[in-house]
């Protein structure tokens, strides 16, 4: 069985235990989307030379004015791998943010394809709130801003 098969198996015992709105494979068979309950989509792509799964989730444009403060603390997220549990973050090719994690496909299994995916979903929650906080003026608000030299685990 090649790996896209068995990846396109083990997502669709993932949607009966997750309930997904869809998982939909890409006609080439080496990528997916899982559409969660949420509105939140990851997008999973096969790495069939490295033998990897690579998610991402978009977490959205870093608003106009921001954009340093927020790539800042990407960066300082992204050197904190070990905590995050392997997230990381990047900007892609239209600019937006997004949190991406790799796993390997040796020895993934379904509990831990759950476990990924719900650690996932809760980065991008607490990735979200916190850029919608970047987007305030900080002139204008009470609360305090995302760290500045710190980032979010």
């Amino acid at each position: 069985m090649s790996d896209a098969s068995a990846v396109t198996l083990l997502f669709g015992e993932l949607g009966t235990l997750l309930e997904p709105e869809a998982i939909i494979q890409d006609p080439e068979g080496d990528s997916w989307s899982i559409a969660l309950v949420d509105g939140v989509t990851v997008d999973v792509s096969l790495d069939e030379e490295r033998r990897m799964l690579v998610f991402v989730v978009d977490l959205g444009p870093p608003p106009q004015g921001r954009i340093a403060e927020v790539q800042d603390v990407l960066l300082r997220f992204g050197f904190l791998w070990r905590e995050s549990g392997g997230i990381y973050a990047a900007i892609d090719d239209a600019g937006a943010a997004v949190l991406m994690q790799q796993a390997p496909l040796a020895g993934l299994d379904l509990p831990s394809l759950q476990r990924l995916i719900g650690r996932f979903s809760a980065h991008r929650e607490a990735w979200s709130a916190m850029l919608d906080t970047v987007d305030q003026d900080p002139s204008e608000s009470d609360e305090p801003g995302p760290p500045a030299r710190g980032a979010l685990v």
